[in-house]
């Protein structure tokens, strides 16, 4: 009798600890699939749509130059024996810059031929004076194919140089018609001055699109399906979407499918599927 008590304890005592080592083991996994996949009950934020402006930009790197440079020639047998102005300095056309010799021993003064700044470019072949026309200048880019067709001259342009941490007013004055290595010259024209040196790197804004007051979401909102339309969740199925996404079910009904209009990094124009007001979600991992 003692014996089968014994027993029937043990099975009793082994039974509770499998109970809690199955718990344990549950809860292990679940917190395993959780951090494999980043679902949490708080995984979502919820979004109420409203109205705004929404802007589409297309950006480009390039370093300030002018876009009307003037290189003096000189014989190759020529020798300067003066040179009248300073580099840096400004110049005015037709003003005398240089005095020159050449081979049979005449001198000759050399002048600009555009108003500028004078300067002295050398390099491993030979040394080059230069003026540079201040009432052109700007950054020129190199743009690709798809960004190409959404630009046109006279286009608004932010374009902030790195150096001086300071923002200037451009436009785009020059696209060019032909590419070369698969890609676009297009040159912004900035206002010059003079804390502006020629060679900072500048990145530009071209503002290719511009809506106002249309209704909007930020970008983090909008999905796209695999055939190609864009939807968004509706947030009153927040717990159900949760669940289809956590067992890798459909989410399928959770969807509100949209017609998007402007798409930038920020926000994005939504021309039917949504109201203003309407609340979606957007994960927030």
């Amino acid at each position: 009798m003692k014996k089968l008590k014994r027993i029937i304890i043990t099975i009793a005592i082994i039974a509770v600890v499998v109970l809690i080592l199955k718990n344990i083991i549950q809860s292990k996994v679940g917190a395993m699939k959780d951090a494999e996949y980043g679902y949490t009950s708080y995984m979502f934020d919820t979004y109420t749509v409203k109205r705004g402006d929404v802007s589409s930009y297309i950006k480009g790197v390039g370093q300030i130059t002018s876009f009307n440079i003037e290189t003096l020639e000189l014989a190759s047998t020529d020798k300067i024996s003066e040179i009248l102005v300073s580099e840096g300095s400004r110049v005015e056309q037709n003003q005398e810059v240089m005095k020159v010799t050449d081979m049979n021993n005449k001198t000759r003064t050399i002048k600009a031929g555009i108003s500028g700044m004078f300067f002295c470019i050398e390099t491993e072949e030979s040394t080059k004076y230069c003026i540079y026309n201040l009432d052109d200048i700007g950054v020129k880019l190199s743009l690709p194919e798809r960004d190409i067709t959404h630009v046109a001259i006279g286009q608004t342009v932010k374009v902030k140089v790195n150096a001086l941490n300071k923002e200037f007013d451009g436009t785009v004055s020059y696209i060019a018609s032909l590419p070369q290595n698969d890609r676009y010259t297009v040159r912004v024209k900035i206002n010059y001055t003079d804390d502006i040196k020629f060679g900072y790197s500048s990145t530009a804004s071209i503002l290719v699109a511009n809506m106002g007051d249309v209704v909007s979401i930020p970008y983090e909102c909008l999905n796209e399906a695999e055939d190609g339309r864009y939807f968004v969740y509706n947030e009153k199925y927040k717990n159900e979407l949760y669940e289809a996404m956590f067992d890798g079910t459909s989410d399928e009904e959770y969807r509100i499918y949209v017609e998007p209009g402007i798409i930038t990094s920020t926000n994005v124009e939504i021309k039917s599927g949504l109201q203003e007001g309407d609340k979606i979600l957007t994960l927030v991992w």
